[in-house]
């Protein structure tokens, strides 16, 4: 037995019919609402984030305006110069002209200010309190921004603009720092216009409030919300957080993408769940009345209706004879209507037993001859009468489809579950008209498969139920389907595709700020787009006329723009054009328009199209970069990126190459560029679009014929209005600072080659001494019948006194030989030595003498000078082989300060110079560019050690003088020494007297020597001329033994191991012992080696390697020294 549900009553029914209607329209309502809610939230938060996106951007101009402005600031000659009082004068200047500079400050690299325009000059000044973007400044030489922090004279707030100020060698001295005005940053703020209940701020890299509306005062300096301070790692976003007065905000923030600094806007939560609220509540209440008066009204109106109802059910039910007889009306039409139809029914029922059989037959023949297809199935499935139509459709005669189940005429992948359906239908019999239910196929007798549409009709009869089933074949509707379905598609991709194009459209011009407008010539109605009324600065409701666009314009421009209209207008497209608008706000933009005329099939002019372009910011930023291109001290080029032609030159360049722009413009970069940096190219990669700066050196060719060396930087920018790909060059005289270079790259090898040759010489000159002074031993010793013997000693002392020699040249090269000056007058020298150099020349070389008749004495080795002259005429004969002429010429000459700064090692001062000139072969720059290395020649192997030239230029060096070369190939050399003048205060060196007497007379020296060997030989030689010798090897055993013994002369080496060197030991020895003499001796012999000062004063220097004779001189004059100074104060 089946589930009985349980029935429920009308009145039931209309109440939940009623709660069913009202009750999702409430909760679709309110879920409609909340949406719009959300959507309402994330508009405004996106609205917000825009907002402080341009400000974070208007923040950073801000910012970047004033390091322009101080960049500009430290061209200042009166800053690099030092002069800080004219300085300070143009910085208030500045000052008074920008109303957005509190303060300028210039300060040393350790932050200790050195010029403050808040404090009175020579007012003493504090170090800056914050040195952070300071010290960045100094590490990266750039600009730099500081954060928040607190003023060390002021206790205010501050913020630092930093940018270093370098000399010539790249060496910082100052650091020019700006203080913006705080309320600037405000006004920036102000200007948005924001609510009055928003919160806005700009915050710096630490989290610290710059400026903020409202409570700017108070909130200034103070870290923002934690919630908002945990949010700005992030470049950009979107948050709930509180704000510092404990408001609720829906907050946006954004980095500027420059300096970091970031832009807040917080919009208080209650402004944007307030009108909900109020909405919902409205909307539950009117709900909750309209749920009452339905559940009301479905109350009475169930019982009016259920009392007929009733009525008729009894009715219905009752017997035959009832229902042939009269029923009462019960005021309901619908019900009576039905129960007349009732009463009709039963009246004709009675003759349809009769009909129903003549019905039958009727039935079976419209069915055989109808033009629909048609089978009659009993309910086993079995068919019982065909139709042709079927016949013709399923290809079966009638005879192969009688009592053949229908599954035959179903396709094999729906025959297994045809039954179901089939049974399915019998246990519900009810009538299915064609396309109601699954798509049905059949199966035609080839095999081919039917696309059909069958309505069905249950038909009970006497001998049981069948179902006649209409069968229309729908393969060329399904066709059409196909084509229109697809069609549709196509329409709505369509569709889909230009409100998709047409928002890109409106999103793009928004993004480019670029707005569109159609103007109808025929209806003379115009149409602009949402960024059009943007532009202009205008709101919806403004009509798109063309008088009301020609009320925008600036008078300058209106006529030119209303004619370029009018042109449009008659048919003809005008050229593109820039002009002015004046928007309602008092705002001035500059705008570009284009037009382009449509026309109809008769080539009328129906319509114009344009398009306008806000370009105010890009002119405002092309005259920024022409001013600072045009005006720039440094050399400024714009050349095409293909074969690098000048299209753009400024002031500096040309000054730079010696040309006028106009001669510049059009010509190629390698018609100025020296033949070796010709087609070199100036970007690694023309095709690449990086636009990194590519650093070059090269030369040029002024017009003056001068060769000018510049460091050039060259970007590539991309196009330029005429469609050219150019490059961006800086070309910066690096002439000097190159020449410098080239002098110190010198100067440093010299030195280098120098301290090694000096040291060399050291070790052979300690080696000498000892070989030198025990031949010197063993020569005293030979009979003097043996003549082998003493003429082997002989030669070996020559050879050693040749190796000598030759540390002594490795010493004049080093600037370390113990020289010997005297004033002297060249004049003088150079005549004496003339009478040798005769005979050193030869008689084919003339010597042409051209000395100045008043020559300044200078203060000279007589010897040194003698000896490189000499060297200089020698290599002047080598380069005149066959003969030519020696000229030696003396003037007195002043090197000034544009002299000294060409050649680093000179000093300004007054010099005598000694020019000595030959007609030789001469030598190429390359050749002389070597000429002062030591070793260097050009002489066969052989024939020259390379140390001449290098021992001219060791003499002059060590004398405080200069030297220069110049030769020309085929024509001659000329060398110039210059001498510097010897004061009129000097006098000539004392001469020592001669000696008579050079050995001893028992007097006691002590020889400190860490040389084994050379202490050895020294000690024996001294103790040969009647001396009493003491020995050590360091200076504190020479103390001990001063301490024990009575000693009157101390010979002390000068390098010694220890912490006690040679002069320190004489200071000791002198302060200590007044009455013992020092003589000191040196293979290396600098008078400052390892000490902390120069020798004391009388001490004598005696150089290794020397002869027994100048030891015995030496020790003898400092021992008579004693007995002069005794004698004195006796």
């Amino acid at each position: 037995m089946g589930v009985r549900y349980r029935a429920r009553s009308l009145r039931w029914r209309l109440g939940w019919l009623v709660l069913g209607c009202v009750l999702p329209l409430l909760a679709l309502l309110a879920a409609e609402q909340y949406l719009q809610y959300s959507n309402n939230v994330g508009v405004v938060g996106q609205e917000t984030l825009t907002l402080a996106r341009g400000m974070s951007a208007s923040v950073d101009l801000a910012l970047e305006a004033h390091v322009q402005m101080l960049q500009a600031l430290a061209t200042s000659q009166a800053l690099r110069e030092g002069d800080l009082d004219g300085f300070r004068r143009r910085a208030d200047e500045l000052i008074s002209e920008q109303g957005a500079v509190e303060s300028i400050l210039v300060l040393r690299p350790d932050g200790q200010m050195v010029m403050n325009t808040r404090v009175p000059a020579g007012a003493p000044l504090p170090v800056r309190s914050d040195l952070m973007s300071l010290r960045k400044a100094v590490q990266s030489g750039r600009a730099q921004i500081s954060d928040l922090f607190n003023g060390t004279r002021s206790g205010r707030e501050l913020v630092a603009v930093d940018i270093p100020i370098k000399d010539a060698t790249g060496k910082i001295l100052y650091i020019l720092s700006m203080n913006p005005r705080l309320e600037a940053f405000a006004d920036v703020i102000a200007d948005q216009n924001l609510p009055r209940t928003w919160v806005a701020g700009i915050i710096d890299r630490r989290g610290l409030t710059v400026a903020r509306l409202p409570n700017g005062d108070k909130e200034v300096g103070r870290p923002v919300s934690p919630g908002m301070l945990s949010s700005l790692d992030m470049p950009e976003g979107i948050v709930d957080t509180t704000s510092r007065d404990g408001v609720p905000v829906l907050a946006a923030f954004a980095h500027g993408p420059k300096h970091g600094w970031a832009v807040a806007i917080g919009v208080p939560r209650n402004e944007l769940t307030g009108p909900f609220v109020r909405q919902a509540l409205g909307t539950l209440a009117v709900g909750a009345f309209v749920l009452m008066g339905s559940l009301l009204f479905a109350a009475f109106a169930a019982r009016r209706i259920a009392n007929p109802i009733l009525a008729l059910r009894d009715f219905a039910t009752g017997s035959t004879d009832a229902a042939l007889g009269p029923l009462d009306a019960t005021g309901i039409r619908e019900i009576d209507d039905v129960a007349s139809l009732l009463h009709e029914e039963a009246i004709e029922l009675q003759h349809s037993a009769q009909q129903i059989r003549a019905s039958e037959d009727r039935v079976r023949r419209i069915i055989e001859a109808g033009p629909t297809a048609t089978l009659v199935v009993d309910a086993a499935g079995r068919i019982k009468l065909v139709n042709a139509p079927a016949e013709k459709l399923f290809g079966y005669s009638r005879a192969e489809l009688l009592e053949q189940p229908v599954e035959m005429l179903v396709p094999e992948r729906q025959r297994d579950y045809h039954p179901n359906l089939r049974r399915g239908f019998l246990a519900d019999p009810q009538p299915r008209p064609m396309g109601a239910g699954r798509d049905l196929y059949g199966i035609h007798k080839d095999g081919s498969e039917i696309p059909l549409e069958i309505a069905l009709t249950p038909v009970e009869t006497n001998d049981g139920l069948f179902v006649v089933a209409a069968i229309v074949d729908i393969s060329a509707r399904k066709e059409a389907e196909e084509h229109l379905l697809h069609a549709r598609r196509q329409l709505e991709d369509t569709i889909a595709g230009l409100q998709e194009s047409e928002l890109q459209l409106r999103r793009a011009q928004h993004i480019a700020h670029t707005g569109s407008f159609i103007w109808d010539l025929r209806s003379h109605q115009m149409r602009w787009s949402d960024e059009t009324y943007e532009i202009l600065g205008i709101a919806r409701d403004y009509v798109p006329t063309t008088n009301n666009f020609d009320h925008l314009v600036h008078p300058d421009d209106v006529e030119a723009a209303r004619q370029a209209r009018e042109e449009a207008g008659n048919g003809v497209a005008p050229p593109p054009m820039e002009y002015r608008i004046t928007r309602p706000d008092g705002g001035v933009r500059v705008l570009y328009r284009e037009m382009e005329v449509h026309r109809d099939e008769a080539d009328r002019p129906v319509s114009v199209i344009g398009i306008i372009h806000d370009i105010t910011e890009w002119r405002r930023t092309e005259d920024q970069f022409r001013r600072i291109f045009d005006d720039n001290p440094i050399g400024m080029v714009l050349a095409t990126a293909d074969d690098y032609r000048f299209v753009r030159v400024n002031a500096a360049f040309c000054r730079l190459l010696g040309y006028t722009a106009e001669e510049l413009i059009g010509r190629h970069r390698d018609e100025f560029a020296v033949a070796e940096d010709v087609g070199y190219p100036l970007i690694d990669d023309p095709a690449s679009t990086t636009t990194t700066w590519q650093p070059r050196d090269k030369r040029y060719r002024t017009k003056s014929g001068q060769i000018v060396r510049a460091r050039v930087l060259v970007m590539r920018l991309g196009e330029v209005a005429s469609g050219e790909q150019v490059v961006l060059g800086i070309a910066d005289d690096v002439s000097e600072y190159r020449r410098v270079e080239d002098q110190l790259r010198q100067a440093q090898k010299m030195e280098a080659i120098g301290n090694l040759t000096g040291g060399m010489a050291h070790d052979f000159n300690n080696l000498l001494g000892i070989i030198i002074g025990n031949l010197d031993i063993a020569r005293r010793r030979v009979r003097d019948d043996d003549e082998l013997l003493a003429s082997t000693i002989a030669e070996a002392q020559e050879a050693a006194w040749r190796g000598a020699d030759l540390t002594r040249r490795l010493l004049a090269f080093a600037r370390r030989q113990p020289l010997r000056p005297v004033l002297l007058r060249v004049n003088e020298l150079i005549s004496d030595l003339v009478r040798l150099l005769h005979r050193v020349l030869g008689e084919n070389i003339e010597i042409t003498l051209h000395l100045a008749r008043e020559i300044w004495e200078v203060e000279a080795d007589p010897a040194q000078l003698e000896a490189s002259l000499t060297n200089l005429a020698t290599n002047s004969r080598d380069a005149m082989p066959r003969g030519g002429r020696l000229i030696i010429r003396t003037e007195n000459r002043y090197l000034d300060e544009d002299y000294a700064a060409d050649h680093q090692d000179v000093v300004p001062g007054e010099f005598v110079m000694v020019e000595v000139s030959d007609t030789g072969a001469g030598r190429s720059q390359e050749v002389i560019s070597q000429a002062f290395d030591p070793f260097f020649t050009t002489k066969e192997p052989g024939k020259g050690t390379g140390l001449g030239l290098s021992m001219v230029f060791g003499f002059l060096k060590q004398s405080g003088g200069h030297v220069s070369v110049y030769s020309e190939e085929g024509v001659g050399t000329t060398f110039r020494l210059y001498l510097p003048r010897a004061s009129a205060a000097k006098a000539a060196a004392p001469v020592v007297p001669p000696q008579t007497a050079l050995t001893g007379g028992g007097e006691a020296i002590l020889v400190v020597e860490d040389n084994a060997g050379m202490r050895r030989v020294v000690v024996q030689q001294l103790r040969e001329m009647n001396y009493r010798v003491l020995e050590c090897d360091r200076a504190a055993a020479a103390l001990d033994i001063l301490q024990r013994e009575d000693v009157d002369l101390l010979f002390t080496d000068i390098v010694m191991p220890g912490d006690i060197d040679g002069i320190e030991l004489a200071k000791l020895v002198m302060e200590r012992w007044p009455g013992v003499q020092v003589v000191l001796t040196s293979g290396f012999p600098e008078v400052r080696v390892m000490g902390d000062g120069e020798p004391p004063p009388g001490v004598r220097l005696l150089s290794k390697p020397y002869r027994r004779e100048e030891l015995a001189a030496a020790c003898r004059a400092a021992l008579d020294q004693t007995v002069a100074d005794t004698g004195g104060r006796g």
